[in-house]
């Protein structure tokens, strides 16, 4: 869930990728709004896995305008971020204004999902 006091904001896109050995996960979150925005990442289904890892990586700048030339090469490059909390099935990162957060999750041992 994305979105201002826990209401979905319509300028909240997520998604999420299972690697093939179930050991990861990857979820990609976007705030294309002026406003900062907390996310929410709530794991269900994990059987017996738990989260032995979980980092964010954005892509930031300070100019909402800015591109990566070949003279400047980092204007737009990623920073780690600092997760706000995790506890057991539930991530929270603070998303900032128009950001592209990677948020890249461990498990062990593996998922017990879906078709093995």
């Amino acid at each position: 869930m994305l979105g201002n006091n826990g209401a979905v904001g319509a300028a909240s896109v997520a998604s999420a990728q299972l690697s093939a050995d179930r050991t990861a996960l990857t979820v990609t979150l976007l705030n294309d709004a002026p406003d900062p925005r907390p996310a929410i990442v709530t794991l269900l289904a994990l059987g017996n896995a738990t989260v032995a890892s979980a980092t964010a990586t954005s892509l930031r700048s300070s100019n909402l305008a800015a591109a990566n030339t070949a003279g400047e090469p980092t204007n737009v490059a990623p920073v780690r971020r600092d997760l706000l909390s995790v506890d057991g099935t539930t991530l929270s990162v603070a998303l900032g204004s128009y950001d592209f957060t990677v948020v890249n999750i461990t498990f062990a041992p593996p998922l017990a999902v879906g078709p093995q």
